[in-house]
């Protein structure tokens, strides 16, 4: 994605009603099966626990087009901040990773930093993940 679309993404991220939402939504609807490492990036950098009139499904399903690899790299390098700023999001984040992709999930994990590693591994622990996962081996 181009540094223009980038830009848009981090201008319009903080909606403060409903039709400011649905216009960073179609910006961002821009990437759909165009999401490379750096939209990837920029797309995680937009979860918060805030009203998002259903944007960030959006942000989601467009996150899904792009490589997992790319996808996954975001994800644990925008974790550590997820966690605080919206804890449900990381939960479901990482949940659909390890559901749907993970075996590249498991190698993209044993990659990463240590700093990130102690996120994802903070993230694993939780009951929700435990139960639906007991033997995970990341």
């Amino acid at each position: 994605m181009d540094s223009d679309w980038k830009q848009r993404v981090l201008e319009l991220r903080n909606w403060n009603d409903k039709q400011e939402a649905l216009e960073y939504a179609s910006v961002v609807e821009e990437a759909k099966y165009r999401c490379d490492l750096e939209a990837c990036r920029h797309l995680m950098r937009t979860f918060v626990t805030d009203e998002d009139y259903e944007v960030q499904e959006s942000v989601i399903s467009v996150l899904s087009t792009a490589k997992p690899q790319d996808r996954q790299l975001a994800l644990l390098e925008e974790l550590p901040r997820i966690m605080v700023e919206a804890p449900d999001h990381a939960d479901a984040l990482v949940e659909n990773e390890i559901r749907f992709h993970f075996d590249s999930f498991r190698e993209t994990v044993r990659g990463i930093e240590p700093h990130l590693r102690e996120a994802i591994d903070q993230v694993l622990k939780k009951e929700s993940l435990t139960g639906q996962f007991p033997d995970l081996g990341l």
